[in-house]
């Protein structure tokens, strides 16, 4: 409903400003707390989601930056209930709550400006502390593949300075879990984070670190897997990647993707009848018209354009076709992590550019199964 403003006085106007501020600091008090218990229930990791912010802005129809801004606030309440409390009755503002659950419940907020707190904030956050460098000396790092090579353990012991610049390393290429969703999800978020470093030093030039490598024409060295098809089925099979272990199902409906496939039919006994022609399974002119299209990842919420991947809606072991209605534009994360790791699909119902995902039977949540 319009407000009356034309024959209100200024006094009049004055409080209803202020007034509707106020009722703006309970709404999102009431989001806080919305957000707090959509928070324990994880819904983020059930929705295929990088992070809570990511969900948020995609179901509120937020920016990245508002969504960021109210789970920050969120969290930050749990342990300042006093905040939530006056943000709720009105006695404070929503961006005067921003800032003095950042600081010590005994500052006499009062007195300060919210830009004037926003500045206390930021002196806080400046003064880091340092670390003093490991023995140089001492430095090493192991790799052991498991005996068929379907995993491998990495330990090791670095420097301090040398820890500090490969875990800033990490978590700058790390698309995060949700915040403490489970046991682990910072280990998972970084080792996500070294096999994408590891791919971006097989990629020609620098343009996958920005996500333009397919636009720019700079294509990541991509895998290549060999199809071991029996003869008499013709069915889903095993395959191993060139000179390499043996890989399932997911992972080459991956590489069917981001590579290249040959396939050769084989007897029951395993002798070879043919040896297909290698073929790209998605033809690069193809692959940045797509990129080109889509403008970024199609997620719902997504902002990330690290590693864009172009992805069939329907597998192409499937029987899902190579052509522009069967492909999509997702960032490494939403690709690699949640789809083709985690077994999550794409919800065919969802808008083309604001796709969101449907759980794997086996991992759908009881919120979602009502």
């Amino acid at each position: 409903m319009e407000p009356e403003t034309h024959h209100a006085t200024t006094d009049e106007l004055e409080q209803q400003l202020v007034d509707d501020e106020k009722l703006i600091g309970r709404l999102r008090a009431r989001q806080a707390a919305i957000v707090a218990a959509l928070d324990t229930r994880q819904v983020a990791l059930s929705d295929g989601c990088r992070t809570l912010s990511e969900w948020v802005a995609s179901r509120a129809d937020m920016s990245m930056h508002t969504a960021r801004k109210l789970v920050g606030t969120s969290r930050r309440m749990v342990d300042r209930p006093d905040v939530h409390q006056e943000l709720g009755s009105g006695r404070i503002t929503y961006e005067r709550a921003q800032q003095i659950a950042k600081l010590a419940p005994d500052l006499d907020h009062e007195i300060y400006g919210v830009d004037q707190l926003r500045r206390l904030v930021a002196r806080q956050t400046e003064l880091l502390a340092t670390d003093e460098a490991a023995a140089f000396e001492a430095r090493y790092l192991h790799l052991q593949p498991s005996l068929d090579y379907t995993s491998w353990k990495l330990w090791g012991q670095l420097a301090g300075i040398d820890g500090a610049i490969v875990q800033d390393a990490l978590f700058a290429r790390a698309d995060q879990l949700p915040a403490e969703s489970k046991a682990g999800s910072r280990a998972a978020a970084s080792a996500d984070a070294l096999v994408a470093i590891c791919q971006d030093t097989q990629t020609t030039g620098t343009a996958a670190t920005n996500g333009a490598a397919d636009q720019a024409g700079q294509i990541a060295k991509e895998p290549s897997v060999t199809v071991f098809v029996n003869a008499t089925e013709a069915g889903p099979t095993i395959g191993t990647i060139a000179a390499g272990p043996i890989i399932g199902r997911r992972t080459l409906e991956e590489i069917l993707c981001v590579g290249t496939v040959e396939a050769i039919a084989v007897t029951a006994d395993g002798k070879p009848l043919s040896a297909g022609r290698r073929t790209a399974t998605i033809p690069p002119r193809l692959r940045k018209f797509i990129i080109g299209r889509d403008d970024g990842c199609s997620a719902a919420g997504c902002t990330s354009r690290y590693r864009l991947q172009v992805h069939h809606r329907q597998h192409w072991a499937d029987g899902g076709p190579t052509d522009a209605a069967n492909l999509v534009t997702l960032c490494w994360y939403h690709h690699h992590v949640i789809i083709h790791q985690r077994g999550f699909s794409i919800d065919l119902q969802s808008p083309p550019n604001r796709l969101r995902f449907v759980a794997p039977p086996a991992r759908a949540p009881d919120h979602l199964a009502a």
